[in-house]
């Protein structure tokens, strides 16, 4: 049995930067590989912002995996970032290079940081690789066509694919190569103790603060249609420019809304897990209407369903279409009272939550996971 190499943007330190979702799903496949048998080690090219040098690291995770991590230049503005990005984008392919063999599989958590080296990994590893893809970040960021094509060319290196919703495998998988759907984590938290909050309903909105999303922005607004016993927490992080902009309407909106928004900064663990689960409904806001949408499942919602609450999400195609989707609450448009008026309607006291599903969808996840690796080792199946 060969080993795995989990290349991503992982870190377990609770700091600026980090992708607080990413990290949460990577741990759950880690889970899921060392249970299936495999010796699986992290490869991370995550750079912690710092005045100063942060070595390189090597240790083992409490789950079992090994995490890799590479030496980390000051941080120096602008200039700086991309100087840094580029030595550990050369320790990253070093490293891989120089480790990987034949039998192992190369798991690549898909990121524009690095996906330049997806065809270089191709040519030159004997070892397998197999490409989680989240979304198509062209599509985010909006940046064109040819971006856009270039991106999927990058993930076409791949030997086999994690997808975030199936509605991905149209547009990467030409080649109809095995893959398997990974929404979100699969898991059902166990139960975290909180300060009761009386009468009121609370909401939260727990993703990015991207503009491009917009999802966070117009759960702030939505305040603005509902009554005082009502309260909406915004989690997550983004550049310094966004959480301003957040704060800035979070204050604007908290002087006319009877509703009261908080905004919560960025939280990790069981701090996130006791703030998720004071609250009685997740909102996934994004806007329906982006490109990102036809193919991107939000995994908030995974994590809102695992923490016990009652989800509302726009419409979009990969939350309808999935194992979810019938377990979720909709709007009808894209506006702060379409979104208010929905979220009055919803009976907190009769929960939809179905504990069974994750469990199930978990199971299903574990087994399709290993026949997959199976299926690009070899073609042979083994029992989990």
């Amino acid at each position: 049995m060969g080993k795995i190499y989990y290349v991503s943007y992982y870190t377990e330190k609770n700091s600026a930067g980090a992708f607080v979702a990413a990290n949460d799903k990577i741990d759950y496949i880690i889970e899921k590989l060392i249970r299936c048998g495999y010796e699986t080690e992290i490869v991370s090219a995550f750079g912690e912002k710092s005045d100063k040098r942060i070595k390189a690291e090597r240790k083992t995770l409490p789950v079992g995996a090994v995490l890799q991590t590479f030496d980390v230049l000051p941080y120096r503005g602008i200039i700086g970032r991309f100087v840094r990005l580029a030595k550990t984008r050369r320790e990253l392919k070093k490293y891989i290079l120089g480790n990987a063999k034949q039998g192992d599989i190369v798991l690549i958590y898909h990121s524009l940081g690095y996906d330049k080296l997806y065809k270089c990994f191709k040519k030159k590893l004997k070892a397998k690789i197999i490409i989680e893809a989240e979304e198509i970040y062209s599509d985010v960021s909006r940046s064109g066509e040819k971006t856009r094509h270039k991106e999927i060319k990058n993930l076409g290196f791949a030997d086999g694919y994690l997808f975030s919703a199936a509605e991905l495998n149209g547009i990467v998988n030409a080649g109809e190569k095995p893959f398997v759907v990974l929404n979100g984590v699969y898991r059902q938290e166990k139960t975290a103790t909180f300060a009761p909050h009386g009468d009121k309903i609370r909401i939260v909105y727990a993703g990015t603060l991207d503009k491009n999303k917009g999802g966070a922005e117009i759960a702030v607004k939505t305040a603005a249609f509902l009554p005082e016993n009502y309260e909406i927490t915004i989690l997550g992080g983004g550049t310094d420019e966004e959480i301003e902009n957040i704060r800035a309407l979070v204050a604007e909106t908290n002087k006319k809304s009877a509703c009261k928004v908080v905004y919560g900064g960025v939280k990790f663990g069981d701090e996130y897990k006791k703030t998720i689960q004071s609250c009685d409904i997740g909102l996934c806001t994004q806007n329906p209407e982006a490109d990102f949408n036809s193919s991107s499942f939000p995994s908030k919602i995974l994590s809102y369903l695992s923490n016990g609450l009652i989800v509302l999400s726009a419409k979009i195609p990969a939350v309808g279409n999935s194992a979810v989707g019938e377990s979720v609450y909709y709007y009808d448009k894209q506006e702060p009272q379409s979104i208010a008026d929905a979220i009055k309607k919803i009976d907190v006291k009769n929960n939809r939550s179905d504990k069974g599903l994750i469990c199930s969808l978990d199971e299903r996840f574990s087994r399709e996971l290993n026949e997959m690796i199976d299926v690009i080792n070899d073609g042979k199946k083994r029992a989990l």
